[in-house]
């Protein structure tokens, strides 16, 4: 009986790791009309581990080339932020009142300028502006995170039905 206990325990607090993990949502940009619209946009209240996406269009010669990129917020203290932005991993440390302007795809033109606008109790606010030339980008529906869902349904069922084979076998 204490096995049977102890493995449904762990299958418990499986189920809630993963489910944890899942709710961790990074924020895409491209479904916020200010970002689109006017190509800037002021996060408020911006926590440490907090994440951002967004796609980088730009018009080349060869054609359009599209980049996704992402931001994530790596620490925050009284009077500074540091971030590091990705594709291409660059990390960024702004004071209060600072600007950074910075070159998502290494051509030398600075794409984003990133300001930081006030601290407050561990949270930031901060503007991302595009700069130079982008191309709009077509918005998408947001996508579900329904198969998410059916995902951890089906592996719950799944090692369910392993613990009744097992418990019964004995």
């Amino acid at each position: 009986m204490l096995k049977k206990g102890i493995l449904i325990l762990f299958i418990f607090i499986l189920c809630m790791s993963i489910v944890a993990a899942v709710d961790e949502e990074v924020t895409n940009l491209e479904t916020n009309t200010e970002w689109v619209g006017s190509g800037e946009i002021t996060l408020e209240e911006v926590s440490e581990g907090d994440a951002f996406e967004f796609t980088f269009t730009l018009t080349t010669a060869e054609g359009e080339e599209e980049e996704a990129h992402s931001i994530i917020i790596d620490e925050i203290t009284e009077d500074s932020v540091t971030l590091t932005i990705y594709s291409d991993p660059q990390e960024i440390t702004l004071m209060l009142e600072e600007s950074k302007s910075v070159d998502l795809n290494g051509d030398e033109i600075n794409d984003v300028l990133i300001t930081l606008h006030s601290i407050e109790d561990g949270k930031a606010d901060i503007t991302f502006q595009k700069i130079g030339e982008w191309t709009p980008v077509i918005e998408e529906e947001a996508k579900s995170k329904l198969w998410l869902w059916v995902t951890i349904a089906i592996i719950a069922v799944v090692l369910t039905g392993l613990i009744i084979f097992f418990l019964r076998k004995k």
